[in-house]
């Protein structure tokens, strides 16, 4: 076989996406913000331990497994950890790349947001709830956020660093347009303010993200007005969760 004849990441990502029942990844607020003010949101985990490509593989995970499935354990995928390496634009054929892979799953695993059952010869990989906690797994119907299928489809999965891959999640999560004043929230966060500040600049350089300044009233400022400003993400990254229609003539 030759270099031709091989699937491509992109390929091998739309095959990933085909079998999915939405043309979005549901995912649960609490991953980028906690609930429990004595556990970080898993989100900031990644960040302080600079896991960008873990963070990379946990959402493609969760993109592909959007059904509980009706073979092995619910909310679960057994691949050959070959094609997980190629979908994260990695070349399979090198031994330390499909290492990674695994390296990536038990991290995953340490942070409580996957399980890997002992199924079969296969990886097999099972979401656990977004808040790392290690409860089962539930498809989120109230406080989440959509991740869209473009994300990996358009290749912003490659294109996007960390900080703005954690902006870009942040964002999502919150009303639209968003006021946003990085100094006060990058706490709720659990990331620094000049990661979250440089996150939301790279995503406005992508023409993801813009934003607006507006002078408001501030009685506890120096000056008595403070400057806000508003974020809005680009029309099409808003979705919904509604399932994805199929062409039954296809």
């Amino acid at each position: 076989m030759n270099d031709v004849d091989r699937a491509t990441p992109l390929e091998t990502i739309a095959a990933l996406l085909s079998g999915a029942t939405r043309d979005a990844v549901p995912i649960e607020n609490a991953f980028v913000r906690a609930t429990d003010p004595g556990r970080p949101a898993p989100l900031s985990r990644f960040v302080s331990h600079r896991r960008e490509r873990a963070l990379r593989q946990y959402l493609l995970a969760h993109a592909v497994i959007s059904s509980p499935g009706e073979y092995g354990p619910e909310w679960s995928s057994a691949r050959d950890s070959r094609v997980w390496a190629r979908a994260l634009h990695l070349d399979e054929r090198i031994p330390s790349n499909r290492t990674s892979v695994s390296k990536g799953w038990a991290w995953l695993e340490s942070q409580h947001l996957i399980a890997r059952p002992k199924t079969s010869r296969l990886a097999t990989v099972q979401l656990l709830k977004d808040d790392g906690s290690g409860a089962p797994y539930e498809r989120p119907t109230s406080n989440n956020f959509q991740l869209p299928h473009r994300f990996w489809l358009e290749g912003w999965d490659r294109e996007l660093p960390l900080a703005a891959t954690a902006a870009l999640l942040i964002a999502l999560s919150l009303p639209r347009p968003f006021p946003f004043r990085v100094e006060e929230q990058a706490p709720r966060y659990g990331v620094s303010a000049s990661f979250l500040a440089a996150g939301l600049r790279q995503l406005e350089q992508k023409d993801v993200l813009t934003h607006t300044e507006e002078t408001v009233k501030a009685p506890l400022s120096p000056a008595g007005i403070a400057v806000v400003r508003r974020y809005r993400l680009a029309d099409d990254w808003k979705v919904s969760d509604r399932p994805r229609v199929r062409d039954e003539a296809a």
